[in-house]
């Protein structure tokens, strides 16, 4: 493997790596929530434990369910495939909402204007690269601005944009993205960033997402 291929990869294990604790700690949330009930179900069959918190399970499974996509996408960035035949078009979103999670644990934000994370994919972007080739694009900013600052994600229909203050890092991603997914093109500027996939990828933003 050349020098470039190894950075490469380890610039991609180390976004998969960040996100793991978040995974972990959404996982020990549904963990608490479900122990609690089957805790009060076990010890009083009776109890409307259940019905009373139709709810917050449903709730639940939906968190369980984007957990499980998240994890994928993670495995299959650092190089295995856990994926294999699944594709969700709601990729982009779950893993937005991981970055945003990671960014605030850090001391920073990320705001998503114009609804820039509730963005639905088609086709053959249904995949990991979309997901992987933004949320990477978004986490290396915010990492790379002073504490407590809150970077704007923006989306025009076609393209998501930003600002960069030291933009080198993502000039380095952006040259993997090409190589691991020539569709996408992210392009980096001394203050600016966009991505843009293409078009039959992407299926416009919605308020009702």
């Amino acid at each position: 493997m050349t020098e470039s291929g190894m950075t490469t990869s380890s610039a991609r294990k180390a976004w998969a790596a960040a996100l793991m604790p978040i995974a972990l700690h959404d996982l020990n949330n549904a963990t608490q929530f479900l122990s609690m009930l089957h805790s009060i179900t076990s010890s009083d069959p009776e109890s409307e434990i259940l019905e009373s918190s139709a709810g917050n399970l449903a709730r639940t499974g939906e968190g369980v369910e984007d957990l499980g996509l998240l994890m994928a996408i993670i495995s299959t960035v650092a190089g295995s495939d856990l994926l294999l035949e699944r594709r969700s078009s709601r990729g982009v979103e779950v893993v937005l909402n991981a970055v945003q999670k990671l960014v605030r644990k850090e001391g920073r934000d990320v705001i998503f204007a114009d609804n820039s994370n509730r963005v639905s994919t088609l086709g053959d972007g249904m995949g990991w690269e979309l997901p992987w080739a933004l949320g990477a694009a978004v986490w290396m900013v915010a990492n790379a601005a002073p504490a407590g600052h809150a970077m704007t994600l923006s989306f025009d229909g076609e393209s998501w944009h930003g600002q960069c203050e030291l933009c080198e890092e993502l000039s380095k991603h952006s040259v993997s993205v090409m190589e691991l997914s020539p569709e996408i093109t992210l392009t980096v500027t001394e203050t600016n960033w966009s991505l843009r996939a293409p078009t039959i990828w992407i299926e416009r933003a919605s308020e009702s997402l």
